[in-house]
């Protein structure tokens, strides 16, 4: 809306509060300091009956703020409508009392409005107070009215919302519109009093032909919940209730309201009954006969709210004439434009995932609500995503990558870095630490995808209402045999027992696994029959259990590796363009075997003088997750021995996920060695699938999967376990051959062709088309303890954390964040007394 030497456009901010004097300081100052002409923009605070001083706070401290005073209450929607009346600006910015915009907010907000084309209504990107999370990006509904926002609690990613979005509602806390459109559509509704206006007036300007969107880089910092703390826990509930309610009446179209309204009423029957706790089967029984029945107070908020809306048919009726008359957008639409979401539940739990279900197909939703819709799926890696990943890291990210072809793919991962490449999926943060911030994504997910062993680190994970994939394609407790071998007896015991546990728990959760081969595939059998899985619930699902658990290895990518750049030879300190490389393709893991190799190439560098052994990586490229391995430190002592270190072998800290290529493409030999031992039997060595990718000529031990594969199709040389001799064989044999690579171009060709993710994910995206709990899960044979209803809902932070979050919100907001903060836990925890 602001272009050349056009002034921009005339604004009013308006600022509603009640009683929000602590709040207001922070946000009227960066206000005053916007990157917007002063005498283009008005600031108007609506105080709505405060009695905290608000008024006489600013005629002192902020003469330039324009205040009108009501003595009454009169609620969010009102305040504002009342500020958009009496304002002089051609655009009104609504903006919370507790925020904190950026410099540039406001020209950045008013920038994406563009009243030609229809766009009248544009959202800000509001964060926490830190900035660290997702507080508004965007927003979605579901079909009886309840309005959500995209990603809400998620660690904040710019990259993310780069680009401005259509969205079906601005949040009411920091939005603008064209003045004049926001009072002839009739502003917010004032029956509202708070929640859902900001919903209904989007579904509203839509209906009525004009556009809502985003504006990525107007940015603006919200003290979360801090106008609405002081509200009872059943006002809010009765407030989102009724107002859904409201809300569908009076935007639906006749023939689709007459199929909705009824879904509505029985799904909030059913919240209702649900929070109450009543068995209903044995109240129709009269086997409460007699009985006083304690209902919480949230119960007859749903109750209410429906009450309220029977008492209000007659107002909507004039309402819904008004939208119904002047609509030039149909339901149908509406829906094509927004049709994430519709089938978005706002209540936790498997029981009212059921009914929700059956209401759909008994009104039958499903054709209005567009079908199924693409399956949304969320992936949880174990470990951080970004330029340098290890195996964990890699199989989250291909698999995201194949699966996004057809679903809709969330990748969560612990830590939010910069990505190797723009993906065509959603990435997002979370915290180890606070399981619940998984609970966004969980929440907006139909399917979930976890490495076992954070069923252990995020107890939420095993809690689902929803299926659950549980991916043990890495069998680490025969790792830990090796990493914990020189433990004393006793302590490697405990250790034994304590990872036992912590497998049985996985085996005990899942409804699907994914394995890597046929033979981790038998073992792993053995460990879902010693918990019980491989019962008659699931046999007769299917027999071979193949719906329980299927293999699902490591991938390769469909394109053959390209090199942008030289990355070893010429290029790596000590590695000329004419030497012959041994490349080490990943980290020195305590269950491998670098020591004959590096005893090996000491052997033959003195009739190979530009041999050179190249590790890409020592250990882990996040120590903090995983500690350097004593093997690790002993290669590099006998390389130091040996006199090799810097001259025939290199020990690289770790290589970037897009520099691999280049490492696979310039060597002349991939080496992977392990000892003889158990947990080389079921392995699947992820660094042979990358010299396969590659063309690379491949030297491995004996015993693993993909050893087979090396020796059927000529890939290489196959070496018995810690065999020096037939080591330094196989290398003179491979480098000796100028023709090794080129020979077998073909044969690595083929068998590329059948390992590509694409090919498989498959068993994985079969069972993703037909999700489903397993049917011993589902009949409440086994798995975890059911949880209550709520427990996938955020929760207040506990005791015993409190100290350090009073810290923090003292260091993030001074005082009054603190305040509010102390203020909310007292009013919880005497909401739970």
């Amino acid at each position: 809306m602001v272009s050349g030497t056009v002034p921009p456009p005339s604004v009013t901010v308006v600022v509603p509060t009640s009683n929000g004097r602590r709040y207001l300081p922070s946000c009227l100052w960066a206000l005053e300091t916007q990157d917007y002409p002063r005498d283009r923009f008005e600031i108007l605070v609506v105080d709505n009956g405060s009695t905290d001083g608000t008024t006489d706070y600013l005629k002192q401290s902020f003469p330039r703020v324009t205040v009108i005073e009501s003595r009454a209450v009169l609620g969010f929607a009102a305040a504002c409508n009342w500020g958009a009346r009496q304002a002089t600006g051609e655009v009104v910015v609504f903006l919370n009392n507790d925020t904190r915009p950026e410099r540039r907010w406001l020209a950045e907000l008013v920038e994406r409005l563009r009243p030609a084309d229809g766009t009248v209504c544009v959202a800000s990107t509001m964060l926490s107070w830190t900035g660290q999370h997702v507080d508004f990006v965007g927003g979605h509904l579901n079909f009886y009215g309840h309005g959500f926002q995209v990603d809400y609690g998620l660690e904040y990613n710019p990259s993310l919302y780069l680009l401005p979005q259509p969205t079906p509602f601005a949040c009411g806390g920091a939005m603008a519109i064209v003045r004049a459109t926001f009072l002839e559509v009739g502003g917010f509704d004032e029956d509202y009093f708070a929640f859902f206006e900001d919903v209904d007036l989007g579904w509203r300007l839509w209906l009525l032909g004009y556009v809502v969107e985003t504006a990525p880089r107007a940015i603006v910092y919200h003290r979360q919940h801090g106008t609405v703390r002081r509200m009872t826990e059943a006002q809010r509930f009765f407030l989102y209730e009724r107002n859904a309610l409201f809300t569908l009446f009076k935007n639906y179209e006749d023939r689709t309201l007459a199929r909705v309204l009824p879904a509505a009423l029985v799904l909030a029957q059913q919240r209702a009954l649900l929070v109450s706790g009543i068995d209903a089967e044995a109240l129709a029984n009269g086997h409460t006969s007699g009985h006083t029945l304690r209902v919480p107070e949230r119960t007859f908020s749903y109750l209410s709210a429906v009450e309220a809306f029977s008492q209000a048919l007659p107002r909507l009726q004039e309402k819904r004439c008004f939208v119904q008359t002047r609509r030039k957008r149909s339901d149908a639409e509406f829906f094509a434009q927004f049709p994430h979401g519709l089938r978005e539940r706002n209540y936790p739990g498997k029981a009212y995932a059921e009914v929700q279900r059956r209401v759909i197909d008994h009104f039958a939703l499903d054709d209005l609500l567009g079908g199924p819709g693409q399956r949304r799926v969320l992936i949880v890696s174990h470990e951080a995503v970004g330029r340098e990943m290890a195996g964990p890291a890699i199989r989250s990210w291909e698999i995201a990558k194949a699966l996004s072809k057809e679903f809709d793919v969330t990748l969560a991962t612990p830590k939010l870095k910069p990505l190797p490449e723009s993906p065509p999926f959603k990435v997002v943060g979370y915290q180890k630490s606070h399981d619940q911030s998984l609970v966004p994504p969980i929440n907006s997910a139909d399917v979930v995808i976890a490495f076992g062993y954070l069923l252990h680190e995020l107890p939420v994970l095993r809690y689902l209402d929803k299926p659950l994939v549980v991916d043990v394609y890495d069998p680490f407790t025969l790792e830990n045999l090796e990493i914990y071998r020189s433990l004393p007896p006793a302590r490697g015991q405990e250790v034994s027992e304590l990872y036992t546990g912590i497998l049985n728990q996985q085996f005990r959760c899942g409804d699907f696994y994914l394995c890597a081969s046929e033979r981790q595939r038998d073992y792993w059998l053995g460990l879902l029959a010693a918990n019980g899985r491989l019962n008659p619930a699931n046999y007769a699902d299917d027999p071979n259990f193949r719906r329980l658990i299927d293999v699902v290895p490591f991938g390769l990518p469909t394109v053959p590796p390209v090199a942008p750049r030289s990355v070893l030879k010429g290029v790596y300190p000590g590695i000329g363009t004419d030497d012959r490389v041994i490349l080490w393709g990943g980290g020195i893991w305590q269950w491998l075997d670098p020591l004959t190799l590096i005893r090996a190439v000491g052997r033959l560098c003195t009739e190979l003088p530009n041999l050179r052994l190249f590790f890409m990586g020592k250990s882990h490229q996040d120590p903090g997750l995983v500690e350097a391995m004593p093997i690790a430190a002993e290669a590099e002592r006998l390389s130091n021995q040996l006199g090799l270190t810097g001259r025939h072998v290199f020990f690289n800290e770790w290589i970037a996920y897009a520099d691999r290529a280049g490492c696979l493409l310039e060597a002349d030999v991939g080496a992977c060695l392990h000892r003889d031992h158990l947990e080389a039997h079921f392995a699947l060595r992820t660094r042979i699938l990358d010299y396969i990718w590659g063309g690379l000529p491949i030297l491995c031990s004996r015993g693993d999967t993909l050893s087979k594969l090396v020796e059927r199709h000529d890939l290489g040389r196959v070496v018995a376990p810690e065999s020096e001799a037939e080591v330094v064989a196989a290398l003179r044999d491979l480098l000796g051959d100028p023709a090794a690579r080129s020979r077998r171009a073909e044969a690595f060709a083929r068998v590329r062709e059948e390992l590509t993710w694409e090919k498989v994910v498959e068993p994985l995206v079969q069972f993703l088309r037909s999700p489903s709990l397993a049917s011993d899960r589902r009949q409440g044979f086994v798995g975890g303890p059911d949880r209550q209803p709520g427990d996938l809902i955020v929760k207040p932070t506990p005791a015993w954390h409190l100290p350090g979050k009073a810290v923090s919100a003292f260091v993030q907001g001074g005082p009054e964040m603190l305040r509010d903060e102390i203020d909310r836990y007292l009013r919880w925890k005497l909401g739970r007394a």
